[in-house]
């Protein structure tokens, strides 16, 4: 018998962002390998009904985000038509809020959490990493003291993990440590520079928000709602007054207040030693629940890079694009001919499937040792793929199975030359911003021109293109250019302690995983099924198919020198 599998039957465990990724992965391990488990709660919050429809209540949600997610398919091949039953008898939605003291629950619910659970697992997180800093704080941070602080108060001591990241190792550049953050310093102290004040994570939190508060009133002041409603009256080509002007002058607010909530978070971020609002607040959050746990028995989990599964579910199995799938899609659809990056930076890819089972076969040993403990899940150190080698085996797959254009003609993409963050700028604003920039201004003061319209959308969208292309390289270049290191002892440790059985059934060496076939016959078939939602091809499933077509030597000879000049026609290069 597993040793995890066995601690987990009949357990009540308490989950939260069960409509994420790696929450849903979670949900589905546990229901697959524990079937006795007694039951799942899952904190969900209400969500107002779009274009004027009805609230979808906890429970409709976990209906449509969760019941009809891809994750189950294996489940769904073991039930069969008593799946639904399977699951409503284990999975319970619970209305609540991690954004709200008492996470917003009824009374009633709280009492029967209070009397039931023993294991709550917080997963709920903003993973924007440019959010406007009032959100950041209240989820990433205040979220987990909130669920702590409620749990805290149930009837059976329950075991806490909390999910982290990886990422609070900031700008550091010495290996992080499977060890709690100082709570009296900031990284930027600890790395010998930043302002030389006390720090005290709450009164942090407490300042920010302040300076939240003050930039929220300062959006409402007379003179600048004036000059929203100027700015909505000459876009609307008419004179200042009336409901449309009002309307659009407070979208004009909101705008400006969520750049300066996003602004002043980066800079708070960076002058504390982190890279940006996400790093800064998970930090933060890992900050206030070392200090205020007690004597709750918690794990917390950082992982690095989470990406599709590498065999469970499925292999490939995704839910929505993830950090490295921003540029991987993007790379695929022609749209990011180039990138800044150091070639030999290590990306630290983490399969989500690994991150589910470190969870699960750490809740064992939390219980029998009590305290803290912190676990890494990571590939930098042992099983390290660089930018190169990974940008090289997306090319190689897209130049064997391109993604097609709107009238099926093949997309090429061309190999990066990892030019400096300043470089790419400037060439993305020459080549690309500046002439369409010029061209939609000529289309908007001759709207007459044949084809102006089609025109103008066209370019319309291209702009956008190419303006993400400039969003990417603010947030991500930090990432492809400098290389984080996270210590794998506990990790390591953790799973030489399973047994062989439970090694099997809850693997997270990631000494076995194969680079090259998890890029190519994995991970972006996983992306084109479950994301990009077109054909899945994988070098593996069309080895045969290809060798089989190849009948004429010299036809295939030709048919290559075709590819590498449509290769050379059609890839923007950085020169001109």
């Amino acid at each position: 018998m597993s040793k995890v599998v066995d601690f987990l039957q009949g357990k009540t465990l308490l989950i939260t962002g069960s409509t994420g990724f790696l929450a849903k992965g979670l949900v589905e391990k546990i229901l697959r390998v524990v079937p006795d488990v007694e039951r799942i709660y899952l904190l969900i919050r209400s969500r107002g009904g779009e274009n004027g429809g009805p609230v979808l209540t906890p429970t409709s949600r976990l209906e449509r985000e969760i019941l009809r997610s891809s994750v189950f398919g294996k489940l769904r091949e073991i039930h069969g038509d008593s799946f639904e039953t399977f699951a409503r008898e284990r999975l319970v939605a619970i209305d609540g809020d991690l954004t709200k003291d008492g996470l917003g629950l009824d009374p009633q619910e709280l009492a029967r959490l209070s009397s039931e659970v023993q294991i709550v697992i917080n997963s709920a997180a903003t993973v924007v990493f440019d959010e406007q800093i009032d959100e950041a704080i209240n989820l990433n941070t205040l979220g987990p003291q909130r669920l702590l602080k409620v749990a805290k108060t149930f009837e059976k001591q329950p075991l806490f993990v909390h999910v982290s990241t990886a990422y609070v190792s900031g700008q550091q550049r010495e290996p992080l440590k499977e060890k709690p953050l100082p709570t009296d310093r900031t990284l930027a102290q600890i790395m010998g520079g930043g302002l030389n004040k006390p720090f005290n994570p709450e009164m942090a939190v407490e300042r920010m928000l302040g300076v939240c508060r003050d930039i929220e009133r300062d959006s409402r002041k007379l003179f600048r709602m004036k000059r929203f409603q100027r700015k909505a009256a000459r876009s609307r080509g008419g004179s200042q007054g009336g409901n449309g002007d009002i309307a659009s002058a407070e979208k004009l607010r909101f705008k400006w207040l969520r750049e300066q909530l996003v602004s002043y978070g980066m800079r708070c971020a960076r002058q504390m030693g982190w890279h940006d609002s996400y790093t800064l607040t998970k930090a933060l959050g890992e900050q206030l629940i070392s200090l205020t746990k007690g004597d709750l028995p918690t794990v917390i989990i950082r992982p690095s890079i989470i990406e599709s599964s590498l065999s469970e579910p499925e292999p490939g199995w995704l839910d929505g694009l993830k950090v490295a799938d921003g540029i991987i899609a993007p790379f695929s659809k022609g749209r990011l001919p180039d990138f800044p990056g150091n070639p030999k930076t290590t990306i630290d890819l983490i399969p989500v499937d690994f991150v589910v089972n470190a969870i699960l076969a750490s809740i064992p040993q939390i219980a029998a040792q009590g305290g803290i403990n912190f676990y890494h899940v990571s590939s930098g150190i042992q099983n390290p793929i660089r930018l190169r080698e990974l940008v090289d085996l997306c090319h190689d797959y897209f130049k064997r199975f391109p993604m097609r254009g709107r009238k099926g003609e093949p997309i090429r993409t061309g190999r990066w030359t990892y030019p400096s963050p300043w470089l790419f700028r400037r060439w993305i604003f020459m080549r690309y911003q500046f002439p369409l920039s010029s061209l939609q201004w000529l289309l908007e003061r001759f709207p007459t021109l044949p084809g102006a319209k089609r025109l103008k959308r066209r370019v319309t969208l291209l702009r956008t293109i190419y303006d993400r292309a400039i969003y990417y390289c603010s947030i991500y270049s930090t990432y492809t250019r400098f290389n984080f290191e996270f210590k794998t002892d506990n990790t390591t440790a953790l799973f030489r302690s399973l047994s062989c059985e439970d090694q099997g059934m809850f693997g997270f060496d990631v000494k076995r995983i194969n680079w090259p076939k998890y890029i190519q016959e994995v991970h972006i078939p996983g992306l084109k099924k479950h994301v990009l939602q077109t054909r899945s091809e994988s070098i593996a499933d069309n080895k045969a198919s290809q060798e089989g077509k190849i009948d004429n030597i010299s036809g295939a000879i030709a048919g290559s020198a075709i590819d590498q000049k449509a290769v050379a026609d059609n890839v923007p290069t950085r020169g001109g």
